[in-house]
This record gives C-alpha cells, sequence and structure tokens, in this order.
C-alpha cells in the first residue's frame, strides 16, 4: 500500500519535464517506473487513480497504460475499463489529449515496454474520438486527426454526417475548393479564407486565421491582432496569448481567468499589475472560504533563483507560491511571511533571486511561535554552513509545539520515486494545483491508517460498477463526502 500513496504522491506533482535540479529523461524514467509497478501490482486501484484531482500529464499515461495491456480477462471487466477510459477522455484537454494519442501512441516512443500500439481498445478510441471532434477541432488540429485516422485506418463511409464525411476528405486533400463544400459551413469558411475572403478568415480558430493571414494576406501580426480580436472568436487561453504578444492590441477582461493564470500572466507583465491585483485579490477569497487553517501560520517562502523553474514551466513554481500565499492571506487566520529574497506582495508578483538560504526565515518563524510554520520551497538547499534540518533537530524545536509542513511546487521526483523533502521531520503536501488540497489531507490521513484510502477507493469502485460515473468523479473530487470525513475537506494542512 506504501506503493499506492507514493504513486497518489508523485502523480499530483510530476510531468515528466526538466526542473531546475532534474532531467527531463531522469523525471520520466521515475515517473514511467511507478506507473508500471502500480499497473502491474494492482490494475484495480491503478484505473481509479484518475478520478483523483492528479495533473492531465499522469491521466494520459495511465490511459495509455490501460490500452497498452490488451484485453482484460475478465469480459466484464473489458467493457468496464472502456467505461473508465471513456471517462479519463472526458476530463483532459482536448489538445493534450491529441498531442498525446500522436506523441505517445501513433509514434514510435517506447512507454510501458512498447514501441507503439495498435490494438483493437487503441483503434476504438482513435475512432471515438474522431466521432467526438468538432469542425472547430479538426480544422484547428488537423495535422494530428489526420494521423489518428490514419493510425486507426478509419473509413469515411462509417462517419456518421455528412459534415464529418466533407472534414476527413479535406484533411486527406480530396475536397479543396468551397464551392465543392455542402455541409459543414466553418469549412467552407477556411477554404474561402484560403482564397482571399477576409470575412471568412475571422470564423476560423486564431492559430489558422493567423497563419492564414500572415502568408495569404501579408498582413502583420499587430495588425491582425487587432482585427481578430474585433471579429474573431479567441478562447480564454488564446486571448490571453495575443495580449502578451501584442500588448496594446487589445483590451482584455481579467476576471475570466483563474488565480494562477492571473499570477503567471503578471509575472512577465508587471505593467498590468495594478489592473490584475484586484482580480486575484477576489479569487484568492473565493478559493479561501473553505480552507481551514492553524490560528496563527507562518509561511516560511522559498524565492530563490530556483524557484523561477525551467524554460518549459517558466515561473510556474513561483507564481504557485504566490497563489498559495494570496490565499492563506485571504483566510481568518494570522498569518506571516518570511521570505529568502526580500519581497512586499502588495506591489507586484513575487521576485526570484539570489540561493536557498530558508535557514534565517525559518529561525525567525519559529521565534514567533505560530500554531504550525508552512514551508514553501522546491526541498533543494545550497548554503554550505548548514541546513534547516538541523535546527528542526534541535531540542528547543521539538519542544515548542509547532507543526512543520512543506509544499514542494516543482514538479520533480528524486531517485527514491517520491516528492523531494526537506527533512524528515517535516509533513510533505504533495500538490501542484490548488484543488489538490483535500487530496493531500487524504494521503496524510493513509500515511497512518491506510483504510481511509482503500475505503475511499473502494467507494469510487462500487460507483463506477453500478454505472454511476457522476458520483464517483464527485468522490474523487471530493465534492461528496460522508460526514465523519468532512474534516478532509477542510484541513489542507492542518
Amino acid at each position: 500500500m506504501n506503493l499506492l500513496i507514493n504513486f497518489l504522491e508523485v502523480a499530483c506533482t510530476n510531468i515528466a519535464q526538466e526542473t531546475f535540479y532534474n532531467t527531463k529523461q531522469s523525471q520520466t524514467e521515475q515517473l514511467l517506473t511507478l506507473h508500471t509497478q502500480l499497473l502491474l501490482s494492482d490494475r484495480p486501484y491503478y484505473r481509479l487513480m484518475p478520478f483523483f484531482p492528479i495533473n492531465d500529464r499522469n491521466k494520459t499515461l495511465i490511459l495509455r497504460g490501460l490500452l497498452s495491456t490488451g484485453k482484460a480477462r475478465i469480459v466484464q471487466d473489458e467493457v468496464l475499463e472502456w467505461e473508465i477510459i471513456k471517462s479519463i477522455v472526458e476530463e483532459i484537454p482536448i489538445s493534450r489529449l491529441l498531442r498525446f494519442f500522436v506523441e505517445e501512441i501513433a509514434s514510435n516512443n517506447q512507454v510501458f515496454g512498447t514501441n507503439s500500439l495498435n490494438n483493437a481498445r487503441v483503434r476504438r478510441l482513435g475512432k471515438y474520438l474522431w466521432h467526438r471532434a468538432n469542425a472547430y477541432q479538426v480544422i484547428k488540429y488537423h495535422h494530428k486527426y489526420k494521423i489518428i485516422i490514419r493510425h486507426c485506418r478509419l473509413n469515411p463511409h462509417h462517419c456518421q454526417s455528412e459534415e464529418k464525411k466533407e472534414l476527413q476528405k479535406w484533411l486527406f486533400g480530396k475536397l479543396k475548393k468551397p464551392k465543392q463544400v455542402k455541409y459543414c459551413e466553418l469549412l467552407r469558411h477556411r477554404l474561402l479564407a484560403k482564397c482571399g475572403n477576409i470575412h471568412s478568415l475571422m470564423k476560423l480558430p486564431l492559430d489558422v486565421a493567423e497563419g492564414i493571414a500572415l502568408s495569404r494576406f501579408q498582413m502583420s501580426s499587430e495588425a491582425f491582432a487587432k482585427a481578430y480580436a474585433k471579429q474573431g472568436k479567441s478562447t480564454r487561453k488564446e486571448v490571453l496569448r495575443t495580449r502578451a504578444k501584442n500588448h496594446d492590441s487589445i483590451a482584455i477582461n481579467f476576471g475570466n481567468y483563474d488565480l494562477l493564470e492571473l499570477i503567471r500572466y503578471a509575472q512577465t507583465h508587471q505593467q498590468d499589475w495594478s489592473e490584475i491585483y484586484p482580480h486575484i485579490q477576489r479569487k484568492a477569497r473565493q478559493l479561501a472560504i473553505n480552507l481551514s487553517l492553524p490560528k496563527t501560520l507562518a509561511l516560511v517562502i522559498d524565492n530563490s533563483f530556483s524557484m523561477k523553474g525551467s524554460k518549459e514551466r517558466e515561473n510556474y513554481p513561483i507564481a504557485f507560491v504566490e497563489a498559495i500565499t494570496r490565499i492563506c492571506l485571504a483566510t481568518d487566520s494570522e498569518i506571516k511571511l518570511w521570505f529568502t529574497k526580500k519581497n512586499n506582495p502588495e506591489f507586484g508578483p513575487f521576485k526570484t533571486g539570489g540561493a536557498t538560504d530558508l535557514r534565517m526565515p525559518l529561525t525567525e518563524a519559529i521565534m514567533s511561535h505560530p500554531d504550525a510554520i508552512l514551508i514553501l520551497s522546491d526541498g533543494y538547499e545550497n548554503q554550505s554552513a548548514g541546513s534547516i534540518a538541523q535546527i528542526l533537530n534541535t531540542t528547543a524545536v521539538k519542544q515548542s509545539g509547532i507543526t512543520f509542513f512543506q509544499i514542494n511546487p516543482v514538479a520533480a521526483t528524486e531517485a527514491k520515486g517520491a516528492t523531494r523533502s526537506l527533512s524528515s521531520e517535516i509533513k510533505l503536501i504533495p500538490i501542484a494545483d490548488i484543488k489538490q488540497f483535500p487530496l493531500a489531507a487524504l494521503i496524510n490521513h493513509a500515511k497512518m491508517n491506510i483504510s481511509c484510502l482503500t475505503d475511499y477507493l473502494n467507494k469510487i469502485d462500487t460507483a463506477i460498477k453500478l454505472g454511476d460515473f457522476k458520483t464517483a468523479k464527485a468522490l474523487g473530487k471530493f465534492q461528496v463526502i460522508a460526514t465523519e470525513e468532512k474534516q478532509l475537506q477542510l484541513t489542507g494542512v492542518t
């Protein structure tokens, strides 16, 4: 059962990407080893993991694990696992799902000991993805859908609609002129835009429209951004990305974005801080409503240079730490902050720099005599004079009655396959998303009594076998919690 707890901890944080201290290869190897071990040792529990708020990277790896092992031994399990596979697909963003299919199924990447997959389940999944796709998605991700159709050998005659048949013909170059399109209006606009119709250009997905605008219409990036902002249909993230590239081109409603998105944007666009800050405060208050913290809590914040993160996840670690900090500040608890590098949260987003020396801020936090201390750090110290483990092992600290916690915002695991902790004296809260707080509490309970986790998993499993996936998902997201388990929802760090 330690494997089960360890898997959940890592599945919340590790996304198999490079960090400041770890290579992408080492991260991927550790993650795949853990997946393989749980898949082979306890498949029934392994397939329930996606119902918890683990990250999307691990959900896709579980999806691949269930696809790569062929048919289940029992026909009933085969039917059940297909329903689980569909429920996983519904939880993963379409862009990530398509990238996963193309890069890890239709390619030669070696995952779970296989070079590629082309079994009945994979072909069934490909058909399912194609039938769920709408015209907007097909035009936006046309290269990936073409690979899926080819890999799964999907016949146009099997399409459920005339619109989908036209889209498939277009993907493979059998439909090229606007007048040939009879059913798919968006496809007609795609072909008209290519012929020089600027009105049709504004009907297309932003990425597709921008490519045509720059090549066919010879528009500048800034001119296109202004035109598309007025007439186009951008997604939330596309609007933010366009604003980032062309700051004066479009207006934006920052209230449409979540706390972490706002903080990450502010990290690189501090000129918008005065406009963003009220929304950050409001979002933090909303997330703080159901969070129960000790009466007095000290936050020791590592904002050293390593917290800036890797190129793949630049500014994510420090933005996540800032999000947790602002949520804590929005509670009724008395919160005091100590940084490794001086910072004023009111005047801008957290800044990074310098070495990781947690000893001084931790010592000052201990001397303030709080009920608990929460350390927000990636777990690496680079001070030769000593470490915080030495401070925590002193008799005075052990007799102080202070409880110590750590949140590691960096998606990394060590050689032992566990999230890095600063000291064995600290209770680690393995989360990389605010929604994972209740799961972290459940994991901490499970370390003392594993039955609380297995009982929870059995409830999810029972709901699935009854075909009640709505309840199963609600349980996994802690929206349905029995009275005796209510404390799990309210105690993120207590």
